[in-house]
């Protein structure tokens, strides 16, 4: 299963979860990784 999200709405990346407002999204590590580098690069 795949989703969109709007990145400026992440809250939290915790273990291989993000929180968007009181929601908790699993990530598979490849995503979880891409992410990070999302953010690293604003």
């Amino acid at each position: 299963m795949s989703s969109i999200l709007a990145t400026n709405k992440i809250k939290l990346i915790e273990g291989n979860r993000i929180t968007i407002e009181e929601h908790f999204v699993p990530i598979g590590e490849t995503y979880k990784q891409n992410l990070k580098q999302l953010f690293r690069s604003e």
